[in-house]
Formats: C-alpha cells, sequence, structure tokens
C-alpha cells in the first residue's frame, strides 16, 4: 500500500501582491535598497517610453511608464526577498506606518492647524518648521543661519519659485545642510527666503519623500520608517497657531499700508 504525502503550494504568486503590501509601496522599495546586491533589481523598461500610456515613476524601476502598484517586477522581487525570510519585519505590524486615534489624544479640537515641527539642524534644535508635502522646495530663513552661525556656506544664485497663485518669490541663494531626525542625518538643499515670515523653514518634497515620510495634519504628526522601526515627530499644536497669527497679523498690517 502506497501512501502520498501532500504538501501544500505556496499560494503566493509573484503577479499578486503579498499580504500587507497595499498602500506601503514606498516603505518596502526603501526595504529593499537597505537589502543592497542581497536583491537583484530590474533592467530598465523594454518599451519605448514615448509609448507608454502612464507618465507616473515607478520607484522600483526608478522609471516613468508605470503607477508602482502596478509594478509586477516588484512583486516578485518581494515574493522572492519573503521566501529568503527577508522583509517580515516591514510587511508586519511592527514595519507599518498608521494613525489612529490615540495619535491625536493630546491636541485640541477643534483645528486646523498647519504641521510645524522642531528639526535638528547642524547641532541647533530648530523650531517652527512648517511640513508641506504641497511644496516642492526646502526653504529656510536667514535668521537660521545666522543662529546656526552657517552664513558663510551659502551659495550665492539667483532663483525664482513660483507659488500656487503664480506669485514669484525670488530666493537669496541656497544652501546644503544636515538634518537629523530619528537618528538619521541627510543632507537636505535649502532655498533661501528673506522676507517676512513667522516660519523659520519649510520641508517639502525634496525632505519628505527621500525619508519615505508620511506626514498627517490631522494627527499634527510625521512618521517614517528607520532600520530600527517606525519613528515618529509630533507637530507643535501651540507653536503653528502662533505662527498663524504672526502670519495674519502681518498680512493685516501690509494691507493697511497699502489702502
Amino acid at each position: 500500500m502506497s501512501s502520498h504525502v501532500h504538501r501544500r503550494r505556496n499560494t503566493t504568486s509573484p503577479e499578486e501582491a503579498p499580504q500587507g503590501m497595499a498602500d506601503r509601496y514606498t516603505e518596502i522599495v526603501y526595504a529593499l535598497e537597505k537589502l543592497g546586491t542581497k536583491l537583484k533589481w530590474p533592467p530598465k523598461m523594454r518599451s519605448d517610453p514615448n509609448s507608454r500610456k502612464s507618465d507616473a515613476l515607478c520607484e522600483f524601476h526608478q522609471e516613468r511608464g508605470q503607477k508602482i502598484e502596478d509594478c509586477i517586477a516588484l512583486r516578485q522581487g518581494v515574493v522572492n526577498m519573503l521566501r529568503q525570510g527577508y522583509l517580515k519585519e516591514v510587511l508586519s505590524d511592527k514595519g507599518k506606518i498608521t494613525f489612529d486615534e490615540s495619535d491625536a489624544d493630546i491636541l485640541t479640537f477643534p483645528y486646523n492647524d498647519a504641521l510645524t515641527i522642531t528639526l535638528r539642524i547642524l547641532d541647533t534644535d530648530v523650531k517652527r518648521i512648517m511640513v508641506d508635502d504641497g511644496s516642492g522646495a526646502c526653504i529656510i530663513h536667514p535668521r537660521v543661519l545666522t543662529q546656526i552661525k552657517h552664513v558663510d556656506k551659502l551659495v550665492s544664485r539667483c532663483i525664482t519659485l513660483t507659488g500656487f497663485n503664480n506669485a514669484v518669490e525670488r530666493m537669496a541663494g541656497e544652501v546644503t545642510l544636515p538634518i537629523l531626525a530619528g537618528d538619521m542625518t541627510m543632507e537636505t538643499t535649502f532655498y533661501i527666503m528673506d522676507q517676512a515670515t513667522a516660519y523659520n523653514a519649510i520641508v517639502g518634497r525634496p525632505w519628505i519623500h527621500p525619508k519615505r515620510a508620511i506626514p498627517s495634519s490631522l494627527y499634527h504628526l510625521i512618521k517614517f520608517p528607520t532600520p530600527w522601526g517606525i519613528f515618529s515627530i509630533s507637530g507643535e499644536q501651540r507653536t503653528s497657531r502662533e505662527c498663524y497669527c504672526i502670519s495674519l497679523e502681518s498680512t493685516t498690517t501690509q494691507q493697511k499700508k497699502e489702502a
């Protein structure tokens, strides 16, 4: 009498997204980058760039042509790494960036405050920094450079930035500074804007995206992955309201002068 041993097949197809992968693609690509040569990175897309239907950036291929959630090569890479014992921490709850009601315990409601935080720039804790994922640039006020004693490292350059209302702002130059957050330092290029503002700096997408950070104005919090787990920076609601009042007062004064 012969017996047959039925082995359970791996039901995860390379074309299917593994459990826990949805809506967390940037975190996963960040984790894959940390694996370095352990992962076989995909070659360039074969199709003609001009014939591609989508202009979206696939962060795994580092090319435009498809949304990252449609990237079969990424799914295959994740499946292979899971089989080798990698990425389990990232795809578990420990490595997942989430927001819940407990994140809002210390907040005063109702509010529409901007996300304002403190960051360590060079060797100084700089307050009144707005996190703005709608900004394509990082901006700093000259008074901060005086505060951190970094005035001599400026790069003089004529730069203009255009706001959402097409208002053109001229920058006084640019400077690259180290920002420490979550025990990780990242060199960040700031444009210098010498104009009246309550904020000392604005960190936009050039700082947010490389950190794979997710800011939430609702929970007044920004979270991002680190090799040691998810790191959070809490916003400062009182400071945010102070900045708003200063900005409002400045606008009112300016309007009276122009009247």
